[in-house]
């Protein structure tokens, strides 16, 4: 090395790593472990008016004793909620003092609140309200100007809780919960009727129903009371009218939990690496900032003097969508982070029981390093593994799965055969026969010093020597003798010269097959009274005439040759004879060696074909629910949880 290598030239780095200006991608190496991600949505709004969901309606049931009220079996649930409910109410009262003399009130007020799906805040998007004071005059009646009324003025159970009076007074006893109104002309005297007397100052004398109609999203009753009070008749008139819109069905809920768990595209191995851990139930979790608890459309009741706020603290804001890969939220000088969920660092379980989230905590190192949210510690001890979708009092929460599945090889359930008709009974250490050699003089074998002594040999053994298959006899406890004729000779590369031992699966009446599965004949040609074969897969162990014990073969479209065909001789590993006349072959026979299994068993390799297992779970069967409790419940929220049985994997894999 020169002064030039220094002196406007550049320096080498030794003992380091430096580009070599190559680069290889990794894109097809192997892809081992699992992916998940978690998403939870909300499903706003509420039920219709004729909902069975999810209470249900109940009604008397006289074979209990004493008569019990419970809501009969329901095949389908609701899968619709409403977003927005518009409410009218009209309130008249008057009392009249003689002819033509009539004093009294008039208010109304009309307003709507809509539910924003996303973050769960009601906002009241309309709003009138109107009060007029009949004064006392003869002849026709004069309003006065607008006053203002808070809703303890209307002084009406009716005005200020509709849902609640419809649902005593007009539904009470009907079984399927669409609207008693049978009698149009009804008297409850015993709480009801009492309030209305003394409201008025007088006897209560009658309550007529004057309109009445009622469907799932929309219902409306006008009552009219008359009392006889201390200055004369009055008249009170309710006309109320409730009407939901803004259909969110159980479906787009669905499609909107499906697009949160898009955020994270699991095919992105930068964004999302393979997982090889055990924590198959934590994950990042996509969500939005809402208000959790349904049904949440608003129904404050809204007069001139309600300040009418947004109900609810809900954001909207869209929560665990991933950063850039490989990087988390700045904090400080650190620009990987550390990450903040919007819940408290520990979730109080009540009896002093805390858990951990991950408020202020940093990224779990089995999660990417760029997730933001994540399982908290109590979801994940009641969430399954695989994918599912779990619903818990309308809040749904899914888990999208990916897993490698390993290419493992399969049976072979052909074997025995081809190379384990040489198999040494050898391994186990009760029933090892195989013994190293010392010498061999072509008749016995003395093993080595170092070996066991041999084991006892029955009558008719076959043993493997290293030139070919013999009946063995047992001379002492070091020397084992061939007896008789050679019965198989050993293929090249079959056998060992420092080896001897029982044949494991060779024995009389129980040779394994040359071969298994089937083998294409490229080439068939009589020769006198001969057939020569020709294969296109050798067929090392095959063996022909020469020793007594041909293996036999069968034709399967190879001209006129059938089957249980012996072999005549072999001429080498892909060509043998057989005795017999072909007649014409053009191609395409094969053949299988007699007595051998199914072609089709002889197989090992995995075919990457899965069988795809679907459990369905319907908590409405009997005992279902108590079933999921007993397995599913956690020490925060006892049974709360136990719909969290329904998240069995949705769909399960299975290996063929």
């Amino acid at each position: 090395m020169g002064a030039s290598d220094f002196i406007g030239g550049t320096a080498p780095f030794y003992n380091t790593f430096s580009s070599s200006g190559t680069t290889a991608n990794l894109a097809v190496c192997r892809k081992v472990g699992f992916k998940n991600v978690q998403a939870q949505k909300v499903w706003q709004g509420r039920f219709g008016f004729a909902s069975h969901d999810p209470g249900g309606c109940k009604h008397d049931i006289t074979t209990c004793s004493p008569p019990c009220r419970m809501e009969g079996y329901q095949g389908t649930p609701d899968s619709t909620h409403y977003l927005t409910e518009k409410f009218h109410i009209n309130y008249v009262h008057e009392v009249e003092f003689g002819t033509g003399i009539t004093i009294g009130e008039q208010m109304t007020s009309d307003f709507t609140w809509s539910i924003n799906k996303n973050s769960g805040v009601a906002t009241c998007t309309t709003h009138s309200f109107s009060f007029q004071e009949l004064d006392t005059t003869i002849g026709s009646p004069t309003y006065g100007t607008l006053v203002t009324k808070t809703a303890a003025d209307w002084g009406d159970y009716v005005i200020t809780s509709p849902d609640a009076f419809f649902a005593k007074y007009l539904t009470e006893n009907d079984p399927d919960c669409n609207g008693l109104f049978v009698n149009t002309n009804w008297y409850e005297g015993s709480d009801y009727g009492s309030y209305l007397a003394a409201m008025n100052g007088g006897t209560f004398t009658d309550l007529d129903l004057l309109i009445h109609s009622f469907a799932n999203d929309e219902y409306e009753f006008k009552l009219q009371s008359t009392s006889v009070g201390i200055y004369g008749n009055a008249h009170t008139t309710w006309d109320i009218k409730k009407t939901l819109s803004s259909v969110y069905t159980s479906s787009q809920c669905y499609s909107d939990l499906v697009g949160l768990l898009a955020q994270w595209d699991l095919s992105d191995d930068r964004t999302y690496p393979w997982r090889t851990d055990s924590l198959t139930t934590l994950a990042p979790m996509v969500r939005y900032d809402e208000v959790y608890g349904v049904p949440n459309v608003s129904s404050v009741f809204v007069d001139n003097s309600t300040t009418v706020s947004p109900q609810g603290g809900g954001t909207g804001q869209l929560m665990g969508v991933p950063l850039a890969a490989g990087y988390g939220q700045p904090y400080g000088t650190n620009p990987r982070g550390f990450y903040n969920r919007l819940h408290k660092n520990y979730a109080d379980c009540g009896s002093g029981l805390f858990q951990a989230d991950s408020y202020g905590d940093f990224t779990p190192s089995n999660l990417p390093s760029n997730c933001t949210e994540w399982t908290s510690e109590v979801e994940r001890q009641s969430f399954p593994t695989g994918s599912w979708i779990i619903n818990n009092s309308s809040v749904i929460t899914a888990q999208k799965w990916a897993e490698t599945i390993v290419q493992r090889p399969s049976i072979n359930f052909a074997r025995p055969c081809d190379v384990d008709r040489w198999t040494l009974k050898a391994g186990d250490p009760i029933t090892d026969t195989a013994r190293c050699i010392d010498t061999d003089d072509g008749t016995t074998v003395v093993i080595n010093i170092n070996e066991a002594n041999l084991p006892t040999i029955a009558g008719g053994e076959w043993w493997i020597f290293p030139d070919g298959i013999y009946v063995a006899s047992r001379v002492d406890d070091r020397t084992v003798a061939r007896s008789g004729s050679m019965l198989y000779s050993a293929p090249p590369g079959m056998t060992s010269s420092s080896l001897v031992g029982k044949a494991r699966w060779t024995q009389s009446g129980s040779v394994p097959p040359a071969f298994g599965g089937r083998v294409n004949v490229t080439g068939a040609v009589q020769s006198g009274a001969n057939v020569i074969i020709s294969v296109d897969t050798p067929i090392p162990i095959l063996a022909d005439s020469t020793y007594g014990h041909p293996d036999h073969i069968d034709f399967t479209g190879v001209g006129s040759l059938g089957s249980n065909v012996a072999v005549l001789s072999i001429g080498s590993s892909t060509q043998f004879t057989v005795v017999g006349t072909l007649g014409a072959y053009t191609g395409g026979g094969y053949i299988i060696c007699t007595g051998a299994k199914s072609y089709q068993w002889y197989d090992d390799k995995s075919k990457g074909d899965f069988v795809y297992m679907e459990w369905t779970q319907n908590m409405r069967d009997h005992r279902e629910a108590d079933r999921a409790c007993s397995e599913a419940h956690n020490d925060c929220s006892g049974c709360g949880d136990s719909i969290a049985a329904m998240g069995l994997p949705k769909r399960s894999v299975l290996r063929k």
